[in-house]
Order: structure tokens, then sequence, then C-alpha cells
């Protein structure tokens, strides 16, 4: 039965992503670049929680792949709720060795994996964070049972897995700290642990402020752990907080009847369902989430997809606005002569951080390929966490090109033959850039080629 609901939980969490929220997907794939070579890797390594960041672009790289990004979600979140159950399993040993944990309290397990399917419906939650959450609850399920093996264990672990992971393995700490209460030969003994323990994590941080060019707060947040590296997201706080103390409390769990074990176990089963079908949807802004639905639609260029979305609901967004009007002039619902005047008031929307993408993709349809090119190296540059983005880096290899300017497409071109998604069109590029005279023929870029204009103007 437990692997029968560990299993809906994937299936629940793979349909989600897959069928109504494959948006949020291919936004975090296009907000960076996955190199593979040594210098990248090298990069990563060089602060804590860099080895947690490597491995989520890694696994972010195939939300190019909208059904593997969706299963790959799916799999963290089983795995973070099985790792969290075998934590409660062992906690529950700590009072008696080689206990089992009534499977009563089985759907105790699934509140880590719902708050943070909660916390994704901000676009700024990294898949490093995830990473994180998951290695740390592996090295917290394998917590030595015997004392001297803890002391050993925790001095070993607590360093490396903060450079590893970031400040997500405290969650070990906390965990060691709540156990060190439990049964102790003396108060003092359970203080001292505390202190030696608290001590070493601060030892942690302190340090690597000295070797990492960090300021200390992002070092205490983590780095990457959220996109806009200013700002404070309290819940990724609070799950860290919650997790340790979750699987710690499998400890006090009573031991009940037969009865009352079945309907423990049904009502808190439908408890934390209701609860999760209630409170998950509300962590998706509809803006947010209506500006990224319109930015796909535009990459993949689906303009049917658009017009369908905007006849149900009318744009909010200004991202959503200006992919409306694409939509209808690409269609022929809407002359040149009234998009021409729409793009003349873009200027108002730039508050949206969206609009830049949308307007690159914009501009290039329309020929205007050097204000593309402009929207496309200012996205780069506003985005927050400062990667680089792969789609964003192939309009700047398609403008330069179609600009005569071949050095700086190659540029580009090379960065993208380096990730594994984007090699084979960036191999296909650097063939028209060593043969300009095939770019005419091409069917995409021959007629912008030949439709753009000719003199310099002003355009406001």
């Amino acid at each position: 039965m437990k692997d029968i609901l560990t299993l809906l939980l994937g299936i629940a969490a793979f349909c989600f992503w897959r069928f109504t929220h494959p948006f949020v997907l291919t936004w975090h794939e296009e907000m960076q670049i996955f190199i593979m070579d040594q210098t990248f890797l090298q990069e990563h390594l060089g602060y804590p929680g860099g080895i947690a960041r490597y491995i989520g672009e890694f696994l972010v790289q195939f939300y190019n792949n909208i059904n593997l990004g969706a299963f790959i979600i799916a799999l963290i979140y089983m795995l973070i709720q099985r790792l969290t159950w075998k934590g409660m399993e062992k906690a529950s040993t700590l009072r008696i060795k080689d206990t089992t944990l009534s499977a009563t309290w089985y759907a105790l397990s699934f509140i880590p994996s719902f708050i943070l399917w909660f916390l994704m419906g901000d676009s700024c939650v990294m898949m490093t964070y995830m990473v994180a959450i998951l290695l740390s609850l592996t090295v917290i399920v394998s917590y030595p049972h015997k004392k001297l093996a803890r002391g050993i264990y925790l001095l070993l672990i607590l360093p490396i897995g903060y450079w590893i992971v970031g400040p997500a393995i405290f969650m070990l700490a906390l965990f060691a700290i709540l156990a060190s209460f439990i049964r102790p030969q003396t108060l003092f003994t359970a203080v001292g642990a505390t202190a030696v323990i608290l001590c070493g994590s601060i030892f942690c941080v302190l340090m690597s402020a000295h070797l990492a060019p960090y300021p200390l707060e992002r070092l205490i947040r983590g780095i990457d752990y959220y996109r806009m590296p200013l700002h404070v997201c309290e819940m990724q706080l609070v799950l860290l907080l919650i997790l340790p103390m979750l699987i710690i409390s499998a400890y006090y769990f009573p031991r009940l009847s037969k009865n009352r074990e079945k309907a423990t176990g049904i009502a808190l089963s439908v408890t934390i369902l209701v609860g999760s079908w209630l409170i998950i949807p509300s962590g998706f802004g509809d803006k947010e989430m209506e500006s990224l639905k319109y930015d796909l639609f535009v990459r993949t260029n689906n303009w049917e997809a658009i017009l369908k979305q905007a006849s149900e609901q009318e744009p909010e967004t200004a991202a959503g606005r200006c992919a409306l009007n694409l939509a209808l002039w690409k269609t022929k619902q809407m002359s040149s002569e009234e998009f021409r005047g729409f793009l003349m008031q873009v200027g108002s929307m730039m508050n949206d951080n969206y609009v830049p993408i949308v307007l690159s993709d914009i501009y290039f349809e329309t020929g205007m390929i050097s204000v593309s090119q402009r929207f496309a190296f200012e996205s780069i540059e506003l985005i927050s966490n400062y990667n680089k983005s792969a789609r964003l880096l192939q309009r700047l290899v398609e403008t330069n090109m179609l600009n005569g300017q071949y050095e700086v497409a190659r540029k580009y071109a090379r960065i993208l033959q380096r990730t594994a998604i984007y090699r084979q069109w960036a191999d296909r590029m650097m063939e028209l850039i060593d043969h300009p005279q095939l770019i005419n023929q091409h069917p995409l870029y021959g007629p912008l080629r030949k439709a753009a204009p000719k003199d310099n103007y002003m355009f406001v």
C-alpha cells in the first residue's frame, strides 16, 4: 500500500507539470545554460552549494523536453517523500533498536513534498534547493546509532555537506540536536552536544565566508536556492526547519491498537490530501503563470494556442498582450499598420520582467533584427542570478549572423556547441556562418535578411 501511495504522488506530479504547467519547466530551462566542460564544473566547485547547483542545472537542461522534465520533478518528489519516511523510521529506532514504525503515520511523510510543490509555484525557487534537500535527507537517513560514530559522522559530514549542498545540510545539525535530547544520560550531555553542533555549524559558515566570494547573508540563505539573490523566501527556510522536526517527531508517535491504526491512517491521509489540494494551487500566481504560458507559446510559434487562450480569458499581463498582438499579426487578423502602432506603445510595458524576451521574438519575427538583438542581450543581463540563457544565446547567434557580424555569431555558437541540448542546432548555425551564401537560401533566415531595413532610421 505504501508503494502505491508513493507511485500515486509521482503520477499526480507528472500530470500536473506535464499537462497543466509545462511552461514553468520551460521557463526554468530558458533561464540557464549548462555547459559540459571542465571550466564550468570548476566554477561550481568554488562555493558552498555549488555541487548541488551543478546537479540541479544538469537536470534542468532536460526540461527542454517537457515529458522528461515532468518525470524528473515527479521522481524528486517521490524520493523526498520516501527519504522522509526512512528518516522517520530512523528516528523511531532511537527508542528501541530494530523497531518498526507503524504505517499509520506514512501519510505524514508526504508533507515535505507537498510543501515543495507549493513553493514551486514561485518560478524563482530553484532546482538547487530541491537537490540540496534530497542530499541532506540522504545523510539524515544514514545517521548512525552509536554515540562515537555520531560524533565522527557529524565532524565529517557537516563541513563537507555544507560545501556540497549549502545551508540545507544544517537539517542534519538540527536533527542531531533534537536526537541528543532523546533519552540523554544527563541534561548536561544534551546541552553540551547542542553547543558543539551549533559551534561547528557556525564555523562552517564563517570559514566559507573567507573562502567564497559571497556575502555572509547569502551563504546563510543558500546560493542559488532562490533566483533573486537579495530576496529572502521565508517558506524555503521554514521547510528546512520543518523537515528534521517532522522526522524526529516519529520518536514520540504513540502505539495504537489495530482498530485505531486504520482509522488514524485514513484520517491523516484524507486531511493531508484535502489540505494539499486546497493550498498548492494558491502558490501559483495567476499573472506570473500567464506570462510564462504566453512566453512558451511565442517560443514555439504556437499562434493558434495564443488565440485560443486569449479567447478564453483576455490577457492581463504585458507579455500576454504582446504575444496576442503578435499572433493576430502572424495569422493576418491584424494589419501591419495596426501592429506597428502597437509596437510604438511597448515602451510603457517595460516594467514587466517577462516583456523583453517576448519583444525580442516579436521584433525578430517582424524583421527588425537589430532591435531583437538589443532586447535579447538586455534580457540575458536582466537574469537575476547572473546566469546566461541558452535560448537567448540562440537569438544572438541568429541576429548577429543576419547582421553580418559573423565572428560574434561564431563566438555565441561555440558556447552552444558545448551544451548537450543545443549542440546540433549550433552545428547547423556554424555551417551557415562559415558559408554566408547559404543564408539567403534558408527558409527562415533568407526572407528575414531580404526584408531587413537597408538604411539606419530612428525607431522610438
